[in-house]
């Protein structure tokens, strides 16, 4: 098993040496084709896959059973010099980020359009509740105005069957008026009183306030003048004591 081993490497190693120009040169063939730059947009599995069909026929003509796999990484960089009309994969690259940023501008507008849709029919769903909530307020009022107006249909009935004591209930009207009146008349004296009140509290302030000011006026005065004094006399015994020290 090991001899077999070391001859399937050595067979593996003799086919790599042997094909290998070969195999280089499908792939250069292959690779030439990314010129147009069209797999920038397409992407690159078709020429994978082309790559490994390649191989394979070789490989099988030669009556070489194998298995090939392919996978071409892209890696963009800067054009320092762009040659129109040769630079093809450059000038796809540009067109492919524009596509890319036109899908996403086409994306947000989708988003945008969706967004105010959404918006729309909420407003309307509310515009709706509003107007089943309007009906329901004016079946609610006219339920209410059928009641009041039972209601007022009743105190009129009760009206007229008092009729026979109208007297009696005007001058129960007079008496309630001249309640009225007096609690009118007793809340606008109150009011009047509260007033009063009030001035004479503020005057009180005022005036306090005015008593302050001028006792503190009569403190700072009296202060200053202590303290003139004080200083007359201090500058007398300076005097004094300068007198006796010349004598």
């Amino acid at each position: 098993l090991l001899r077999n081993s070391e001859l399937i490497e050595s067979i593996n190693a003799h086919i790599i040496n042997s094909y290998a120009g070969q195999v280089d040169d499908i792939v250069e063939r292959q690779l030439e084709k990314l010129d147009d730059g069209k797999w920038v947009k397409d992407g690159l599995d078709r020429l994978e896959k082309q790559i490994v069909i390649g191989i394979c026929e070789l490989l099988t003509v030669q009556h070489i059973q194998a298995q090939a796999l392919c996978r071409i990484t892209a890696k963009f960089e800067e054009f320092p010099d762009v040659k129109p009309g040769k630079d093809n994969v450059y000038l796809q690259v540009l067109k492919k980020a524009f596509e890319v940023e036109e899908e996403k501008s086409q994306e947000q507008l989708r988003q945008q359009l969706l967004l105010e849709q959404q918006t729309l029919t909420e407003k309307a769903q509310h515009l709706e509740y509003l107007k089943q909530l309007t009906e329901l307020e004016l079946k609610a009022q006219a339920l209410a105005a059928e009641k009041s107006r039972r209601l007022l249909a009743e105190k009129q009935d009760q009206l007229v069957q008092q009729l026979a004591i109208e007297k009696q209930i005007h001058a129960e009207q007079i008496r309630h008026q001249d309640e009225l009146q007096a609690l009118e008349f007793d809340a606008e004296l109150r009011k009047n009183e509260k007033q009063q009140a009030k001035r004479r509290l503020s005057d009180i302030q005022q005036l306090t306030a005015q008593l302050t000011h001028e006792a503190e006026v009569e403190r700072q005065t009296a202060l200053a003048k202590l303290k003139r004094q004080e200083l007359i006399r201090q500058l007398e015994a300076s005097a004094s004591y300068s007198e006796l020290n010349l004598n």
